[in-house]
This record gives structure tokens, C-alpha cells and sequence, in this order.
């Protein structure tokens, strides 16, 4: 086929695109053809063509991107929306993605609503006036990477709006109407666990997933299996081949990937399969060899010609590494663990050799990115995977007689729920293991995973020593998963969690836990981060709250907190009376007295009629419910010293005084739940703060006096 042909081909596609507002399509369409017959074509004339419209279009993503930061940012503007999404609860507000227009001049941004009310569906368009402004870090998370990341460069504010009616036909909208008419069939013909599994699945919809289910496969290491991806794409195109012939194939094939992309979303996993795919078709157009390696860094590039900030998008990072894992690696575990029996082979050891390869390439990208991991992975992805490779396809069968007779359909849901059921019962019994979640905090699995991936980029490079590098490699990861667990378990670790003005401490040692305070402001729930800590490491229940202070920044969320609690130890008199109604509700509620039963390592060094100061294992020593004149005279009856000292950052302001103060407590490290610039004055001392850190963690032996 004459490339010219092709190239005017795809042009007039995209073309038609753009006149029916499918910008992505113009991007992400042209780019991944022009890159594609870039490296496939021979023609050095065409190759410098391309690449100047490649550049071209570069040029003007960056410049697109920069005009609109700069021109609306810190503004009360009105502007027209078009909804990409269901709008969710966040906190005490409700939030959208949308494509906003101002001035003629359109960019994607992140609606906020003052209101939890607020409901807003796919393809709804509105009118209305907000604040637009840039993303704050905060909490130890980069939230304007974050956010550049998925295109958006300013968030929104919104003062007020309204829903216009829209009556016109638009092909644009023909795809999110597909969307939601699946949602609503899987609704109507699945039971609630299923419904949600295969939303997530499919759809890559996890809004109404079950938080205790999505925390269990999050334990187990296969999140993954919730995110659309190549395995989507990939038995697409094939009942495309299947359907049309080899030939024809390919050209329903380009159509089936770009109307999926369009019906499920943009996200790095299923753009980089995309990508990936339509180099395929390409090549096999063109009589040209396939080359994954060749593809996969194209589909690296075009992502980041679209978006540059797409490097710092998690998904991104890892929908890359765990591809070029399996690309790169597989075959090279898979030579030397196969066997004579092709049984064993097709669903043992090639599911192992595909995991092994993952946990190559993703685990220090997972070190990176998260406060844990699962160390169960490559044994529940060998379990469940082969069942997920038979879901989907029954799961397109079921979306296309969903359409035409929900009587056949009801046959792949018979099927497809119980396949989940087996699924769930897999994940409930593997999420149970002690030790499913290991701390990524240790630098030894740092460590490791770096020498992991050289010994296998050795083996891959020096065949002669992949014997000896592959097993070595693997042995070694088993065996940091297996030290981390066991220096966890065996170790007190104090976590301080960010929950901006308040105080919420969690203190772990073997199977024992002891919970200081629980509170924060509007804007965080530091019951919510204690259910989620406890269930990830698998604690069941709190053994001793410790509440420093009766206050509401000391206690405001422990109503949320849905751990059963055995002991809990408070001051005698209420600081406000507000916080003391919320005090026995949880005491009546939960049936509990205040009995000072402590373990060895914790000790209330002092005990006031309103406030309590707390020293964890003769080290750590919490008195962020003190003030300055307080502390002083605590230190005057006191000589108690200890290596961190936990603040307020109010104390920080008469910042002479605590410098004394923290001298005579012999401080070498000081703790803020919240930023305070005056911190950096306190001299000689190291700190942090959960705003710049997130969750601050500390490791340490038991201390025996």
C-alpha cells in the first residue's frame, strides 16, 4: 500500500476528528501514524518529514500549555464546560473532570464544588463562574505533577453554575453514551460484587468498588487487574483477525482500538497498549517485521510528545516498566525454567516466568511511589491472572448480547459471576497472610531491587551468565521480602500521619498496636488513614488509644475509626466541650473505660488534669497538645530526654524558647504535623513535616531499660 495513500488517509480521519471535537484523537492519531511510519518507512526524505511534524506538534502542545497557565491562573473567570466524567464525593465537596472553555480557548481541568450534592454525568455541558488556580503540594504528595500529569494545569473552583441543554446531535458524545449504556447494563444484569469487579475490569471504573475488596487486592499485588490494558487490546484486535481475515483485520482492528480508547478513557496503561497494537497493524500492512522493543519505546515517546508531564504519572511509570519487564525479561527466565510437560508449562511456569519479569522492573518504581508492597505478588498474579485471561473475553461477549438479547447475556453472567466468586475467595485467603504488605521504607529492598534489575540486564546482555544471574537475582528478592517482613514485625515503628493541623500517631510492635489520637481538620480524615494503615498490615484491632488531649484536634475522627479498640487512656477534663460529646459517643459505643494498662515501651511521663505527654521506647516523646509556657514547666519537674520530639507548630513561633527547650530535652530531630517557615531557625536540630514529608515513619529497635 502507498504510504502517501495511507498518511492522506489517516489525515482526513483526523481531520473529521477535529471538526467533531475529538482533539485527543488528533494527537494521539496523527502522532502514533507519523511516528510509526517513521521508524517503519526507508525513506530518509519521508523520515525528516515526519519528524518536523512530530516537532510541530511538540511545539505546540507546549506552547498550548504555557499560554493557558499563565493567562487564567489566579482568576475569577466564567466559562463553559463539557463533562468527561461522573462527578464524585471528595471530602466535603464534589469534584469533575472537564473540558473547560474560556475566550474560545479550551484545556482540561479539575472542577471543585462547595457541595456534595452536586451530580454531573458524561457529556453534560454547563455554564458558570469559578476561581482558577494552580495545584498546592501538600502532605508529602506533588499534586502539580500529579495533575500535569493527566493535562490539567489549573484546578476550578466553582462559585456557581448551571446545566445547559444541549439537544444538538454530536458524534462526540456517541462514545460516553456507550460508556454509561454498558455501566448501566453490567448494573442491571450482574449482582453487587460482580457488578463492581467487572465495571472495574472492563471499564476501568472503580468509583463503586468495595473498599475492604479493593484493599485486599491491593495487598495481594494485583491492583493491575482493574486497570484497562493490553490484555484488553490485545484479544480485541484478535476477534478482529478472527471476524474479518488477517487483512481487514487490521483495518477494523485500528477503528475497535481507537472507539475503545475513546469509550474508556485515556490512561497511560491503555494508550501505551494502543500504541503498542497499532504498530503492529502497521507493520503488518507494510510487510514490515514487529519489533515490541522498537514499539514500546515509540509508544514511550509519542505519550511524552502528547503530554511531557506524563513522566511523573504513577500509572505511566509502571504500565511501562512492568511491559518492558515481560518484553526484555521474559523469555530470558522462561528458557531456563521450562520443562517437557507443555501443561506445566502453559499455566505454571510461563505465568511465573511473566510475573518474575514484572517484579523485575516494577518493584523500585513501587519503592518509590508507595509506603508498601505486596510481597505475595508473583504467587497470587500465577493464581488469578489465568482466570482474568478467561473473564474478559466472556466479558465481551456479554457487552455485545447486553445490547441485543439480555436473555444470552444472562449466560456469561452466570458464568462470569462465578469465576469472580473463585477470585474473591483466592484474594480473601491470600490477604490474610501477616505478612501480604511489607514496608517500602527499608533500604534494603531499595537496595536490592537495584541489583536485581542489573543482574538480569547482565544475563540479558552476557548469555553465558544467566544461569547464574537469574537465580541469584530471584533468590535475593525472596529472600529482602522475607528479612523486611521479619524486621518489621520484630520492630517498634512509630508512623506519623499527615493529617494537616491535628495529631495522629499509630505505634506498631509484633501483633500489638497502641493508636495516639486521631484527629485533623476539615480538610483530611484521620480515621480513614487509621482503617487503611491497620487493614493493609493486617492488624485487627487497636490495643491501647492514648488521647492526649481532649480537643478536636486530638480526637475528631475517632468515630471513624472501624478498628474494635481494647483499652483506651484520656485526661480527666475536657479543653472544649464540643470534643468531650464526641469522647462518649466513642466510649458508649464501644463500651470502654479508662484504664492506664500500657505497654513496656510506651510511658505517660506526665499526666495533667487536661493534657498528657507520651514517650515511645525511650525515644520518641509526643507534646504537640503543649504549649511553650506548658513544655518549660514540664522540663522544670522532668528530666526526661528523647532523640524526636513531636510539635505544634504554634510552639514554633516563639521559636528562642523551644530552641531552649528542645537543647535541655537533648533533641536531634523534631517532627510538625503541619509546615511552619520559622522551623528552619531552630538551629542544630534536623526537621521535617508532614507536609513536606507525608507519612513520617521511624524504625527502631525495641529499647530494654
Amino acid at each position: 500500500m502507498n504510504l502517501t495513500f495511507v498518511f492522506a488517509l489517516f489525515y482526513v480521519l483526523t481531520s473529521t476528528a477535529l471538526i467533531f471535537e475529538f482533539n485527543k484523537i488528533v494527537f494521539m492519531g496523527i502522532a502514533i501514524i507519523l511516528m510509526a511510519i517513521l521508524v517503519l518507512s526507508k525513506k530518509v526524505v519521508l523520515k525528516i518529514a515526519l519528524a518536523s511534524v512530530v516537532l510541530s506538534f511538540l511545539c505546540f502542545n507546549v506552547y498550548n500549555y504555557v499560554n493557558v497557565h499563565t493567562e487564567f491562573n489566579d482568576k475569577d473567570l466564567e466559562f463553559s464546560a463539557h463533562i468527561l466524567e461522573k462527578s464524585v464525593n471528595y471530602d466535603e465537596y464534589s469534584k469533575v473532570l472537564a473540558e473547560v472553555s474560556i475566550d474560545g480557548k479550551s484545556f482540561k481541568s479539575m472542577l471543585y464544588f462547595d457541595d456534595v450534592t452536586v451530580k454531573l454525568e458524561n457529556s453534560n455541558k454547563i455554564n458558570g463562574k469559578g476561581y482558577f488556580y494552580e495545584p498546592n503540594n501538600k502532605n508529602g504528595f506533588n499534586k502539580q505533577n500529579y495533575y500535569k500529569s493527566d493535562e490539567i494545569f489549573l484546578l476550578t473552583s466553582v462559585e456557581n453554575y448551571e446545566i445547559v441543554d444541549n439537544n444538538s446531535f454530536l458524534l462526540s458524545s456517541i462514545p460516553s453514551k456507550i460508556h454509561n449504556k454498558i455501566k448501566q447494563n453490567i448494573e442491571n444484569l450482574f449482582d453487587e460484587n460482580a457488578e463492581n469487579f467487572i465495571k472495574g475490569l472492563v471499564l476501568g471504573d472503580k468509583s463503586d468498588f468495595d473498599n475492604n475488596f479493593k484493599a485486599d487486592i491491593s495487598k495481594v499485588g494485583i491492583s493491575h487487574i482493574l486497570v484497562v490494558s493490553g490484555l484488553h487490546i490485545s484479544y480485541l484486535v484478535s476477534l478482529c483477525f478472527v471476524v474479518f481475515g488477517k487483512r481487514n483485520g487490521n483495518f477494523a482492528g485500528i477503528f475497535v482500538i481507537v472507539f475503545f480508547l475513546l469509550v474508556v478513557g485515556y490512561s497511560p496503561s491503555i494508550v501505551r497498549a494502543s500504541i503498542m497494537h497499532i504498530i503492529l497493524i502497521c507493520a503488518n500492512l507494510f510487510n514490515e517485521q514487529y519489533s515490541s522493543k522498537k514499539s514500546i519505546w515509540i509508544a514511550f515517546i509519542v505519550i511524552l510528545i502528547i503530554n511531557p508531564y506524563s513522566i511523573f504519572d504513577v500509572g505511566f511509570v509502571l504500565s511501562f516498566s512492568s511491559s518492558a519487564g515481560i518484553i526484555y525479561f521474559y523469555n530470558e527466565i522462561y528458557d531456563k525454567i521450562k520443562c517437557k510437560n507443555n501443561i506445566i508449562n502453559k499455566y505454571i511456569l510461563q505465568s511465573f516466568s511473566i510475573s518474575v519479569a514484572v517484579a523485575v522492573t516494577t518493584t523500585l518504581p513501587l519503592i518509590i511511589y508507595f509506603d508498601s508492597i505486596s510481597s505475595i505478588s508473583i504467587l497470587s498474579n500465577m493464581l488469578i491472572l489465568p482466570i482474568i485471561s478467561i473473564i474478559f473475553p466472556l466479558s465481551v461477549g456479554f457487552i455485545f448480547t447486553s445490547f441485543i438479547s439480555p436473555v444470552i447475556a444472562k449466560v456469561f453472567v452466570f458464568i462470569i459471576s462465578f469465576l469472580i466468586s473463585i477470585i474473591e475467595v483466592i484474594v480473601g485467603y491470600l490477604s490474610s497472610f501477616k505478612f501480604a504488605q511489607v514496608s517500602t521504607e527499608s533500604e534494603i529492598l531499595t537496595f536490592i531491587s537495584i541489583i536485581m534489575i542489573v543482574l538480569f540486564v547482565i544475563s540479558y546482555f552476557k548469555k553465558n551468565f544467566s544461569k547464574y544471574c537469574i537465580p541469584l537475582a530471584a533468590s535475593i528478592y525472596f529472600i529482602a521480602i522475607f528479612y523486611v517482613s521479619y524486621s518489621d514485625y520484630n520492630s517498634i515503628i512509630t508512623t506519623i500521619l499527615p493529617v494537616n493541623d491535628g495529631e495522629c500517631i499509630i505505634i506498631t510492635y509484633q501483633d500489638e498496636v497502641t493508636l495516639i489520637n486521631c484527629g485533623s481538620t476539615q480538610y483530611s480524615n484521620a480515621g480513614v488513614l487509621v482503617n487503611e494503615y491497620l487493614y493493609n498490615y493486617g492488624y485487627d484491632e487497636i490495643d491501647n488509644l492514648i488521647l492526649t488531649s481532649i480537643d478536636k484536634t486530638h480526637i475528631r475522627d475517632i468515630n471513624d475509626v472501624e478498628i474494635p479498640v481494647k483499652n483506651i487512656i484520656y485526661p480527666s477534663k475536657p479543653v472544649r466541650q464540643d470534643a468531650n460529646k464526641i469522647l462518649v459517643e466513642f466510649l458508649e459505643s464501644h463500651q470502654l473505660e479508662n484504664e492506664e494498662i500500657m505497654p513496656e515501651y510506651i510511658e505517660i511521663i506526665l499526666k495533667d488534669d487536661k493534657k498528657l505527654a507520651v514517650l515511645i521506647n525511650n525515644s520518641i516523646l509526643t507534646l504537640h497538645s503543649f504549649t511553650n509556657k506548658m513544655i518549660s514547666e514540664f522540663l522544670e519537674i522532668s528530666n526526661v530526654t528523647a532523640n524526636t520530639i513531636i510539635l505544634s507548630d504554634k510552639v514554633i513561633e516563639d521559636y528562642k524558647e523551644i530552641e531552649k527547650s528542645l537543647q535541655k530535652l537533648q533533641a536531634k530531630s523534631v517532627i510538625l504535623v503541619n509546615d511552619y517557615e520559622k522551623l528552619n531557625f531552630v538551629s542544630g536540630i534536623d526537621a521535617k513535616t508532614t507536609v513536606e514529608y507525608g507519612t513520617i515513619r521511624i524504625e527502631e529497635d525495641l529499647w530494654i531499660n
